[in-house]
């Protein structure tokens, strides 16, 4: 059985190509772009992404998060350009694979409590408080991002399937080289 850190390394580096294949898309000319007054811009929402593995790796070396400081965070600086947006991503990349690497099976086992204003909201495992903060909250933001980009009219890579822009296995074919 694979160890569950190597397990999350393997899929975070299988994810963070298809992640880069978004944000490589995303127009410096239209990052004001908001497809409504709620929604983030395209700007916030691919600086996000770029951002959270980092984000969470770096919360996730304590012994748990609360999601609701007492002191408002200030907003983190804009990210220079789309080439910004991807060395961001690579940074943050590297960042959680060296939470990663130096996780121990227990360590990875152990109890990580969420909190909000003090209140648990969960418990569960880091390995899987990983998985839940990191992974699918990138997936979920990602998907945004394909829809911001289809909105504007702009091609949507191929993910784990073709997509109306790309075909999956072209697109896999292309990356083997």
């Amino acid at each position: 059985m694979i160890p569950a850190a190597a397990a999350l390394s393997r899929e975070l580096a299988v994810e963070a190509r298809s992640t880069r294949r978004l944000l490589e898309r995303v127009p410096e000319s239209e990052f004001e772009f908001r497809p409504h007054p709620k929604s983030m811009s395209l700007e916030q929402l691919a600086s996000h992404l770029a951002r959270i593995p980092g984000i969470f790796a770096a919360a996730l070396k304590g012994d748990g998060l609360e999601v609701a400081p007492a002191t408002p965070r200030p907003p983190a600086p804009p990210i220079a350009g789309t080439a910004g947006l991807l060395s961001t991503m690579d940074a943050s990349v590297a960042a959680a694979q060296d939470l990663l690497a130096g996780l121990t099976d227990a360590q990875a086992g152990a109890a990580f409590r969420v909190t909000h204003t003090g209140n648990e909201l969960f418990t569960l495992s880091r390995a899987e408080v990983f998985r839940t903060l990191i992974l699918n909250h990138w997936y979920h933001h990602r998907g945004q991002l394909a829809v911001y980009l289809r909105i504007l009219d702009l091609a949507v890579p191929a993910t784990y399937g073709r997509s109306a822009d790309e075909d999956f296995l072209a697109a896999a074919a292309a990356r083997a080289v």
